[in-house]
């Protein structure tokens, strides 16, 4: 899942899965613009954005909205974990997060010798 994840974070979601960027939105404007779109259930992993202390602001979300951090990601500033669809939608509002993306399974053609 780790790999996953910085492969994320590093090329950006493919057609398999969409990376949900907070926009520095106003919250109902944030609202409205995750409200119908296709999020699921699932492992997510989070960026925060910088300065951001990892593990106290995932303690925190996890708090709120009712799920449990799988792991702490301290190096790049993010966390994993299993999140409803509905709690995803919300925190994709909260100031601190920066980005939230799907795990899933991606590959790289890498170029032959």
């Amino acid at each position: 899942a780790m790999y996953s994840l910085l492969a994320g974070l590093v090329i950006g979601a493919g057609a398999e899965g969409e990376a949900y960027y907070q926009n520095s939105l106003v919250p109902a404007q944030c609202a409205m613009k995750y409200k119908s779109s296709s999020i699921k259930s699932g492992i997510q992993m989070v960026a925060f954005e910088k300065g951001i202390n990892a593990k106290s602001e995932s303690d925190a979300l996890a708090k709120k909205y009712g799920f449990q951090v799988q792991s702490v990601l301290s190096g790049i500033g993010g966390f994993i974990a299993d999140i409803p669809a509905s709690a995803v939608r919300k925190m994709l509002c909260e100031p601190s997060i920066k980005m939230m993306e799907p795990d899933r399974v991606i590959s790289l053609d890498l170029p032959a010798d």
